[in-house]
């Protein structure tokens, strides 16, 4: 069984996708972005770098995910 989940992209990745949120059906966290990244919009690898968020909370790629979850994928904070 999979789930509609929104994602939410931050930062370059949104000015490049030209798009703020994609949504998609999908059961774990890999499985979105498997599925965002088919969109053509953005690139699995990209995705894949970035700090994933479900709900607000620290998620990996096997992370399970319930209709109407929130994934968002932030920038790795930069440094000096």
């Amino acid at each position: 069984m999979t789930y509609m989940v929104k994602a939410k992209l931050f930062g370059v990745m949104r000015l490049n996708a030209g798009v703020s949120t994609i949504w998609v059906d999908a059961d774990r966290v890999g499985g979105a972005i498997e599925k965002i990244a088919a969109t053509g919009k953005v690139d699995k690898k990209e995705l894949k770098n970035r700090i994933i968020l479900v709900d607000g909370k620290r998620a990996k790629m096997n992370t399970r995910l319930c209709d109407g979850n929130e994934i968002m994928f932030l920038s790795p904070a930069g440094g000096g």
